[in-house]
């Protein structure tokens, strides 16, 4: 089996970057209620990442299906959760 993954439910307005950096191109603009999901391990928020950047999948879908058979598609991307 694959890294645990976590679904997180966004509190603020973030941008979903190609590359964790300030001056990669914006892939998506997310919203707060917005759901991403993250392979990181453990509290995320309490023992953040080295240099403030966490990978997630964001899916491209707005109205999400949940009796659809059709998997979702997602947007792999960074976004900034503490500063550099």
């Amino acid at each position: 089996a694959g890294p645990s993954r976590q679904i997180l439910r966004l509190t603020a307005p973030l941008d979903l970057r190609a590359e964790a950096s300030l001056e990669s191109a914006t892939l998506a603009h997310l919203e707060p209620g917005d759901l991403v999901e993250t392979a990181a391990a453990g509290d995320i928020f309490g023992d953040l990442p080295v240099d403030g950047w966490l990978l997630v999948r964001s899916p491209l879908e707005d109205k999400i299906d949940v009796m659809s058979e059709k998997p979702l598609e997602y947007q792999d991307g960074w976004v900034a959760i503490a500063p550099p």
